[in-house]
């Protein structure tokens, strides 16, 4: 990124980290720990989690595993969602390896919320988890 070091108060992330592809989240981690201002934060909302590491990708990409994360089980998305390369989802340990492992690494904190009562606010909410990441 183009940002200075220590140079972002806040950012967020709407229905878009999922969309990172190969080592993408990785590194967008990494990069966060060298531009967010000491008390800065970052939020992503939705993080998508599921029982296995796996990822959807749209019939044009399905079979161009470049674009897959290596290791993620990979199904193909239905006609009726977008066209995507890959959209991830996580398991606890890659959740764990990938992001939570490397947040701290990269002198980073976090908070992982569950939203329980998605329904209440609406019946199209599929919001299920948010990530809070801190720079204290």
């Amino acid at each position: 990124m183009s940002y200075g070091d220590n140079s972002v108060s806040s950012a967020s992330l709407q229905c878009a980290y999922e969309l990172f592809i190969r080592d993408g989240d990785i590194k967008l981690i990494r990069e966060l720990g060298r531009i967010l201002k000491k008390g800065g934060k970052v939020v992503i909302c939705p993080l998508y989690m599921r029982t296995d590491y796996s990822g959807f990708s749209g019939p044009s990409y399905y079979f161009k595993k470049e674009y897959h994360a290596v290791g993620a089980k990979v199904y193909l998305a239905h006609r009726n969602t977008l066209d995507v390369p890959f959209s991830r989802s996580y398991d606890v340990k890659r959740l764990k390896e990938r992001v939570l492992d490397t947040a701290k690494a990269n002198q980073l904190d976090f908070n992982l919320y569950v939203l329980r009562n998605g329904k209440e606010i609406g019946p199209n909410v599929y919001c299920h988890f948010v990530l809070e990441i801190m720079k204290e």
